[in-house]
């Protein structure tokens, strides 16, 4: 049988640049306004996530959007 190849989700590739940054659920709900359960889950499963979340995540923490885009798009 042959060996498959693994390849990482795109959306779980902007939770690897959200963590790489310092940020998880607690540090991410008071700028989504969201409770940290809530913000955690979406950490967990970045699918989540709306783009307007990710834009105020990157306008408040100054990370560069092209970083996230480029992290959803390959």
């Amino acid at each position: 049988m042959p060996k498959l190849r693994q390849t990482v989700p795109k959306f779980e590739r902007v939770q690897r640049v959200l963590r790489s940054y310092g940020l998880n659920g607690s540090r991410i709900a008071p700028v989504l306004k969201i409770s940290p359960v809530t913000a955690r889950k979406k950490m967990r499963d970045p699918w989540l996530f709306t783009i307007k979340d990710l834009d105020a995540i990157s306008r408040y923490y100054g990370i560069p959007w092209e970083e996230i885009k480029e992290a959803m798009v390959q």
